[in-house]
């Protein structure tokens, strides 16, 4: 990890062993923690993960039938 942080490569919180593509998944999912902002803000992070994924899962159960 040493080495990564002395050539610069300081961005998120990935294990420094994960592969490019594994990075490359979640570099270009943005809307996820845009929509985990009101829940967070207004419930804290626990509950607010929990609520958002519980508002997920309902949806997901809802689209599907």
């Amino acid at each position: 990890m040493d080495a990564r942080l002395r050539a610069g490569q300081t961005g998120g919180f990935i294990a420094p062993f994960s592969s490019e593509r594994f990075m490359r998944i979640f570099e270009v999912r943005p809307g996820y923690p845009v929509f985990l902002v009101p829940f967070v803000t207004l419930l804290g992070p626990v509950w607010g993960m929990w609520s958002a994924s519980v508002v997920l899962t309902v949806l997901g159960a809802s689209s599907s039938s």
